[in-house]
């Protein structure tokens, strides 16, 4: 190797700044779950982030999508939630882009609520969570 090379070569392994930027995505999806009671919280199954997916990666846009079994009861709140936070989701399908950082490598679940008192008839049943996520490390 001509000494040109040598320098390159140290230079694009000890300056991450001048390395690309590597962008990717993902998507989970699980079976939801059952809310019978008003005023209660329902935790869906956890939807994992592959282990392919780099540690420093951040999530730059999400998008999610909920099947339920009936329309969805007046009051229904959804978050998205991981260990650092929740972010509440407007409707059963939409986009997101993270206000702060969020971690692509990382654990998510959705949780479901129903602002109402007692029974909830129908009960709330989610058929099916769906998460994608789009990720860039910098």
């Amino acid at each position: 190797m001509t000494g040109k090379k040598i320098l390159l070569l140290i230079v694009a392994l000890f300056c991450p700044d001048l390395q690309a930027n590597t962008t990717g995505s993902w998507q989970k999806e699980s079976a939801g779950g059952l809310l019978s009671v008003g005023r209660q919280s329902m935790r869906g199954n956890v939807l994992e982030a592959p282990a392919s997916v780099p540690l420093q990666a951040s999530a730059t846009r999400i998008y999610w999508q909920v099947a339920l079994l009936s329309p969805p009861p007046a009051g229904l709140k959804i978050q998205l939630c991981y260990s650092g936070g929740c972010e509440k989701l407007y409707g059963l399908s939409g986009q997101f882009t993270p206000k702060s950082r969020w971690p692509a490598d990382e654990s998510y679940y959705f949780v479901y609520s129903v602002n109402a008192i007692g029974q909830l008839r129908p009960p709330l049943r989610v058929l099916r969570n769906s998460l994608t996520m789009n990720y860039k490390v910098n």
